[in-house]
């Protein structure tokens, strides 16, 4: 296959300590195939209603785990939340060698949990918000 090259491609940063990246990278097999693997975060988030003597509560638990607290950040929105999370990688790959690929998930993930009126109306409960296990559970009541 002959590949023509067809232009340039430019992109200038606005902050100059800005970095670009992609999200995929590749690993090679044990067979010596290469396998794309996606290393941005991107955790499994479950939202769900629980029934009180007083009302409802709403739940949201996300699963992130290596995660400390201080790499968490949440701000309350008029009927939700604002959730925003950044995971710095747990092994630093070029001061490593590797004794078989290293697939890790690093990267900011923000997400905002915005609830309809005519669900309710929900408030953040900062006091009951835990990261246990490496999940954190969120409660709006």
């Amino acid at each position: 296959t002959r590949y023509a090259s067809s232009g340039t491609f430019c992109m200038r940063l606005s902050n100059d300590k800005a970095r670009v990246t992609t999200k995929t990278r590749g690993v090679i097999s044990p067979l010596g195939e290469i396998i794309a693997h996606d290393v941005s975060f991107d955790p499994i988030v479950h939202v769900f209603d629980k029934a009180i003597d007083t009302g409802v509560q709403r739940f949201i638990r996300i699963e992130c785990p290596g995660i400390v607290e201080e790499e968490i950040e949440w701000q309350e929105l008029p009927n939700g939340v604002k959730v925003t999370i950044n995971k710095k990688p747990p092994i630093e790959e070029h001061a490593v060698q590797p004794v078989e690929p290293i697939r890790q998930h690093h990267g900011m993930w923000e997400r905002e949990f915005f609830f309809d009126q005519t669900e309710g109306r929900f408030e953040l409960c900062e006091d009951e918000a835990m990261l246990e296990n490496g999940v954190l559970t969120m409660v709006l009541k």
